[in-house]
């Protein structure tokens, strides 16, 4: 409302058509409407001041504004009237202002208020609008208590957060990003973003100010998927950094803002490059240790097929010895580079791979089961070196009297003794190199158990035999795809129990498998 000094025929107490009009259109009003002369008293007061404030209109006819005014804005209220009234001089602005007015009840109802002034026969005469705002104020104060806590989560995130407005000025950057960064610049426009200095990981171009995550947000980009960039900052250090970037966009969908994350993986980097170092290494010496000893043994086995010896039993058993270690020579390079060098894989038929490593198990007393026809997806070799490991483990860990029992799982296979058993607190130091109980052990066999069940990605446990022994199980073990065990229950498992009753399966050597 705007100040006038037309004047209202009849006068407010009179029956003018202008103040009937006033008076119609007032009563109808959502708004309070409050009319008052040069001396602060009332004349008018609409009905809806009764819904604002509490107070029936006619009670406030002829009563001072200062009812409605609370106690601590009555001194200041009174001054400055009273300065207008007499330089002119407004100490607010009359079109629209915000102040608290007071309820009948005596609480404070937060008010939108307009001013007018017009004159009537000489006399000047005030009349405000009041509009409650109580229920935008409880938006605001939640909307403002949403930012805090927004903003306090922001500061507080392990993340780096930087936020630019719609023409890619900096607004917002939270403590971990000026931490990533070792400072911040101001920029007011993506050209700016030159400040910031970063090169892509994978090619080690720099990066463009358009290119950075945030200028592409800008343009309506969704980085979803992390940029990784190796940045330098204001402190001079050089950190890798991961940075995820998304628009903000209004109700009409037009971007109001951008925002990017970013998070410090330089240590992670770090890690990854030292392990890839040490694997070079690792796969350097065990070409250097398979070429050293290759040499030697195909010496030594060609003088084996030059000797001439009636004594064939030991010229056979030292051929098998060299074969072994030719064997163990191609499984720690596997141990050593992994997958890649497994090789093809066979359907190789449980059963006949235990058989196959129980021949080369030195022991009278000890005694095997096979209590499954599985065939499983692998490099025959390799799965016999594993059997065999299990079983010297089992019998130089036994007496001698040890019996040892192969069945299928649902996804694998188990071997399960019924020796001595492995404590619960020490089965993940066995599989540890170098850990042994035995004397003259290598405390290797195991460890090269885990070690290739981990490069075939299969799964590795080690658990109590129902016997009191130890059972090792192997799931996740690739099958073929028409595999049917036999010798299983129908979930695919037998019953894991060792009979010492049942009849043992018989080795090559015709023995009954002791």
């Amino acid at each position: 409302m705007g100040e006038s000094t037309d004047t209202l025929p009849g006068g407010p107490a009179g029956s003018g058509e202008q103040w009937k009009a006033f008076a119609a259109l007032a009563e109808a009003s959502a708004d309070g409407i409050v009319m008052l002369d040069a001396a602060s008293e009332i004349q008018y007061a609409n009905p809806a001041v009764e819904r604002i404030l509490g107070y029936d209109p006619e009670d406030l006819v002829g009563a001072s504004k200062m009812n409605i005014i609370p106690d601590r804005l009555r001194d200041d209220h009174r001054e400055a009237f009273q300065r207008y009234l007499d330089t002119g001089e407004k100490h607010i602005d009359w079109t629209y202002v915000e102040l608290p007015g007071l309820h009948r009840e005596g609480h404070e109802v937060p008010l939108g208020i307009s001013f007018n002034e017009f004159t009537h026969d000489g006399d000047r005469f005030f009349v405000g609008m009041l509009r409650d705002i109580s229920e935008r104020k409880r938006v605001e104060r939640e909307l403002e208590k949403n930012r805090q806590q927004l903003r306090m989560l922001v500061r507080m995130l392990p993340v780096g957060i930087i936020v630019a407005d719609a023409h890619g000025s900096l607004v917002e950057a939270n403590q971990t990003a000026r931490r990533t960064w070792g400072g911040f610049a101001d920029a007011d426009s993506v050209a700016e973003y030159e400040q910031y200095a970063g090169w892509w990981a994978d090619t080690g171009n720099p990066v463009e100010p358009e290119e950075w995550p945030l200028a592409r947000a800008l343009r309506g980009e969704e980085v979803t998927a992390p940029d990784l960039i190796e940045i330098e900052g204001f402190d001079g250090e050089r950190r890798t950094v991961l940075f995820h970037a998304m628009p903000i966009r209004d109700d009409d969908g037009a971007i109001q803002r951008a925002v990017v994350t970013m998070v410090d993986v330089s240590e992670r980097e770090a890690r990854k490059r030292r392990l890839r170092r040490q694997n070079e290494r690792l796969d350097r010496f065990a070409s250097m240790l398979a070429h050293e000893l290759r040499n030697p043994l195909e010496i030594a086995m060609i003088y084996l097929d030059l000797l001439d010896s009636e004594d064939t039993a030991t010229v056979e058993q030292v051929g098998e010895a060299l074969d072994r270690i030719d064997e163990i020579i191609d499984v720690l390079l596997i141990l050593a580079r992994g997958l890649d060098e497994v090789g093809d894989r066979e359907t190789v038929d449980l059963a006949a791979a235990v058989e196959d490593a129980w021949a080369d198990v030195e022991s009278d007393d000890a005694e095997f089961e096979v209590a499954s026809t599985r065939t499983l997806s692998v490099n025959p070799m390799h799965l016999r070196q594993l059997l065999q490991n299990l079983f010297r483990n089992a019998v130089e860990h036994s007496d001698g009297s040890v019996a040892v029992r192969v069945g299928a799982l649902a996804d694998g296979f188990y071997v399960e003794d019924t020796g001595p058993g492995i404590p619960e607190d020490e089965r993940e130091d066995v599989v540890e190199p170098g850990y042994t109980t035995h004397d003259g052990g290598t405390g290797l066999g195991l460890t090269f158990v885990a070690e290739l069940a981990n490069v075939y990605g299969w799964g590795f446990a080690i658990t109590d035999g129902e016997a009191g022994g130890a059972r090792f199980e192997f799931t996740g073990v690739e099958t073929p795809p028409d595999d049917a065990d036999d010798g299983t229950t129908g979930d695919g498992t037998d019953d894991g129990t060792l009979d010492d009753d049942v009849d043992a399966e018989t080795s090559d050597d015709g023995t009954d498998g002791r």
